[in-house]
């Protein structure tokens, strides 16, 4: 895609830059609006969202710390924390930025809306199935690891696997799947141990605090 250029003898410019704007309006929603941004000020811009008209306003950002700064999903009003327990609520709340400042300015900015969980971004982890993990303990934290996490080779000893709770929201879940026998157990999380020579598989799903057990079966 191009969109529309400027020559040398352009007549009127700001006329087809100011259409390019137009077509890229719904992307500015939320977006740094920078006339207005200065020290702790945090500027936006409002538009179009989901259904919601969000008007222009600014936020008042914490000195000394990382910012978070996100839209609620039912009213599109704009709110700043310094903990981040509606950024880690992507149900109830969009991400948009995170800012850290010191001396009474922003020096970092992070542009998450078109990331997951953002206001442009998708609302779900993508899926993905895991290599065979072979005969060994393993740790999975959410984010990093595949949701389907598969063991498929003969285990010669029991093993584990821990449930980080890095990076974990609620909703995020594994799917544990044993095809792999022997003679050894599979304990997941401390939440449900496969029995030794048993092919079955194991749900677990994070409820905001912990990883509980969602459900199991046998293959």
């Amino acid at each position: 895609m191009t969109m529309q250029q400027l020559s040398a003898s352009q007549a009127s410019p700001e006329v087809p830059i100011n259409e390019n704007f137009d077509t890229l309006d719904a992307a500015a929603v939320f977006g740094r609006r920078h006339p207005v941004t200065t020290g702790l000020t945090w500027g936006y811009y409002g538009g179009q969202w989901g259904g919601l008209t969000v008007a222009d306003g600014t936020v008042t950002l914490t000195n000394g710390a990382t910012n978070y700064i996100v839209a609620a999903r039912a009213t599109g009003a704009v709110t700043v924390s310094t903990t981040a327990t509606e950024w880690n609520d992507p149900t109830a709340f969009a991400r948009l930025h995170q800012v850290v400042t010191a001396g009474g300015v922003a020096t970092s900015v992070t542009d998450h809306r078109a990331g997951l969980w953002g206001s442009h971004g998708p609302a779900q982890r993508p899926p993905r199935v895991s290599a065979d993990r072979g005969d060994t303990s393993q740790t999975l934290t959410a984010g990093t690891d595949a949701p389907t996490q598969r063991w498929a080779t003969t285990l010669t000893a029991d093993r584990a696997i821990t449930l980080s709770t890095t990076g974990a929201v609620n909703g995020d879940r594994f799917r544990i799947v044993r095809t792999g026998l022997g003679a050894f157990t599979l304990d997941v999380g401390g939440l449900k141990t496969i029995p030794s020579a048993t092919a079955a598989w194991v749900d677990v799903e994070f409820d905001g605090t912990a990883w509980r057990l969602t459900g199991y079966g046998t293959l």
